[in-house]
């Protein structure tokens, strides 16, 4: 969780926050461009529209007009493909971001649920290994029935704090530490 928050959402709240007047910046441009365009547009069609009642004289400003129509419209329409890739662009940026901050999220994910396997998967073995055979006592066990005193009966990590079975004590008092 602590990754997920630190790795993924406060740099995403972050970026959402900065891009946001970004995105409203491009956005007024685009409508600012585009309405110059559509403005110079419609001017010329209605010049093109006064002529074409007017006589047939005039016939070179005509086709004058109409090549400015051509070349306005093309503007338009590359003002409105440029906005369009810009839009599409910064779209892409957001989506990259997030895939890129939960990659890290993930990686993190990954890196612990590897480390846990790991460690299930040894002491995974160990049970398996105790667990298969139910009816065998462990070795330690068998020794210690044969022979209390044997050092193979207490290994050195168990038997420091256990109480040498000592010599002057009564037999009774051996199996009753025995038993204990």
């Amino acid at each position: 969780m602590h990754s997920m928050n630190t790795d993924f959402i406060v740099p995403l709240e972050t970026k959402l926050d900065a891009e946001e007047k970004t995105l409203m910046d491009m956005h007024k441009t685009y409508r600012q461009e585009n309405g110059k365009r559509e403005s110079s547009l419609s001017k010329t069609r209605d010049q093109i529209r006064s002529l074409k009642k007017k006589t047939n004289a005039q016939h070179e400003k005509l086709a004058q007009l109409k090549q400015i129509e051509s070349d306005q419209t093309e503007c338009l329409h590359q003002t409105r493909v440029e906005g369009l890739r810009k839009a599409l662009l910064e779209e892409r940026r957001m989506y990259c971001f997030v895939l890129d901050h939960l990659t890290s999220v993930i990686r993190n994910e990954v890196a612990y649920n590897a480390t846990s396997h790991e460690e299930l998967s040894a002491r995974l073995n160990g049970l398996r290994t105790l667990t298969s055979t139910p009816n065998e006592l462990p070795e330690e066990s068998a020794a210690l029935l044969i022979d209390p005193r044997s050092p193979r009966a207490f290994p050195p990590s168990s038997h420091d704090d256990v109480p040498d079975i000592g010599e002057d004590k009564a037999p009774m008092e051996v199996e009753s530490t025995m038993v204990k």
